[in-house]
């Protein structure tokens, strides 16, 4: 009897997540308005020298919205980066009003206030916790590491490929939710079944899709592989089971060609290549760093540029960097496993008649710690 209003407790939170009551509204308002006056002066701003000519003013491809430009962008690099629907944007945003900066500038604006608000829905979707997706999506909005992707027009890659990013992210837990009512719920009849099949099947494959936009959108993109699996382990799942490993292939089958493609896009005229060869021991090592290197400006956003040099060698603090990295990792799983067995011992109490309330069971450490993570991991995951 226990088990099965647990059931029905947590299948009821994971609806209610989805459920943006007045209060949310509000709050996401608040916080839309706030991150819209920041980014306001920005549509006063012309056109960079600084890669705008290239993707914008000097850009005649962009001109002529035809299905054979469209195809160009579709079948080629363009200055060593392989982001179609990118240069198809831009394309839109001239068809419209052909040079006008302010209108670039609004289209990006737009984008990142979409955005922002989507953090707030998929924070709400992962752990249900307001306050927790107040926090992360103001810092998302407002925090200084963003201005580049928001006020730079050229840095319209960022802010389309975290659109379908975001919403791919947030498709592919609607899945989940719906999946794990279908296994958790014993009383389900056979219609009710197919029916909850057929609505993951489809949020699932849609959810696939997006990310196929996010990557045409930018590279980086790839990494979504790497978090759909990590919110299956949020989620408690076996990462080890058949269904599991099967849902993932296609993920990380399309990381795999479009992590090729983007590794060959910087030998194509016009890309930007490193000007040291390093030994991939190296590449490990610089990879590590500029993680470490977006944390830390999260936190202390000093010493900003627009453009960050490689070091021209490896050697000394650099070589502490791939240990930060590491240790922070291990620290998220110790803290996430310590959660879980606090979790299954509250359970245990329960079961044995103690008393257990549910409320108190995130402690404030928990709490911040959740809170950091998936403020980390939406700001330094998205240098957009």
């Amino acid at each position: 009897m226990k088990e099965k209003q647990k059931t029905t407790s947590t299948i009821h939170k994971r609806k209610n997540s989805y459920e943006l009551t007045k209060k949310k509204i509000n709050w996401l308002l608040a916080i839309l308005l706030i991150t819209f006056i920041i980014y306001f002066p920005t549509l006063q701003n012309e056109f960079t020298t600084w890669d705008d000519d290239k993707y914008v003013t000097e850009n005649y491809q962009i001109r002529d919205f035809t299905f054979n430009n469209i195809e160009i962008f579709f079948s080629d690099y363009y200055y060593g980066i392989y982001h179609p629907f990118t240069m198809a944007s831009l394309m839109i945003d001239y068809h419209f009003n052909e040079l006008d900066a302010t209108y670039f500038h609004l289209v990006s604006l737009i984008l990142h206030l979409i955005n922002t608000a989507l953090v707030f829905i998929l924070i709400l979707a992962i752990i249900n916790n307001l306050e927790i997706a107040i926090i992360t999506s103001l810092l998302f909005g407002v925090h200084t590491l963003h201005v580049e992707s928001v006020a730079w027009v050229s840095g319209r890659k960022d802010v389309l490929y975290a659109l379908f990013y975001l919403l791919s992210l947030i498709t592919y837990i609607k899945y989940l939710n719906i999946i794990e009512i279908r296994l958790m719920k014993a009383e389900i009849k056979k219609n009710s079944f197919q029916i909850q099949f057929s609505k993951a099947t489809a949020y699932y494959f849609f959810s696939l899709i997006l990310y196929l936009f996010s990557i045409l959108s930018k590279g980086m993109a790839v990494t979504l592989a790497f978090s759909v699996i990590a919110i299956d382990y949020l989620f408690k799942r076996n990462l080890l089971s058949r269904m599991v490993i099967f849902e993932k292939i296609p993920f990380i089958v399309l990381s795999v060609i479009f992590g090729i493609i983007s590794i060959h896009a910087p030998e194509t005229t016009g890309g930007m290549t490193n000007p040291v060869d390093y030994t991939l021991f190296e590449e490990i090592h610089l990879a590590s760093y500029a993680f470490v290197q977006y944390l830390l400006k999260m936190i202390i956003p000093i010493n900003l540029s627009a453009y960050y040099p490689y070091p021209e060698n490896i050697s000394g603090l650099l070589y502490l960097f791939p240990v930060l990295f590491i240790a922070y990792i291990l620290i998220i799983v110790f803290i996430n496993k310590k959660s879980r067995l606090s979790a299954l011992k509250s359970s245990a109490n329960d079961a044995s008649g103690t008393t257990f309330d549910s409320s108190t069971s995130n402690s404030s450490t928990i709490n911040f710690f959740s809170c950091s993570k998936v403020s980390l991991s939406a700001i330094s995951s998205f240098p957009f």
